[in-house]
């Protein structure tokens, strides 16, 4: 996303992933549609907020690039090597879930490996 777009809005993303994380443990989320839970709709909410967070960071930057094509996307990030290669079409409505989800994949496969690596080799760290 880039260091301004994290300058701006990181420890909001930050918080929303920790709320995002716990609610996603909560057994309503998968036993009954979102709406009918409080949980559900505080899940929505933030699904929403982050959307609204990188629609807009989009937005910035396609308009950016219609004053100066070439100017927006040229970091090594992820957004901006999915706009280069798509560019602002109907599937910038899909980026936010995707960046999303990415995330959330990230953690817990981060989570999952570090977890399994303890329990399959203590050498590392003596006395566990």
């Amino acid at each position: 996303m880039g260091q301004d777009f994290y300058d701006r809005h990181g420890p909001e993303l930050a918080r929303l992933d920790r709320q995002l994380e716990r609610l996603m443990q909560h057994p309503l989320l998968t036993a009954f549609p979102r709406w009918m839970s409080p949980q559900g709709r505080q899940a929505e909410r933030i699904e929403q907020r982050f959307d609204e967070l990188i629609q807009a960071e989009i937005e910035q930057r396609r308009i950016a690039e219609e004053k100066k094509p070439g100017s927006a996307n040229n970091g090594p990030e992820y957004l901006s090597d999915i706009l280069r290669k798509v560019g602002y079409t109907e599937f910038n409505s899909v980026i936010p879930a995707h960046i999303m989800s990415t995330m959330i994949g990230a953690h817990t496969n981060a989570s999952a490996s570090f977890a399994w690596m303890v329990s399959d080799d203590t050498s590392w760290c003596p006395g566990v």
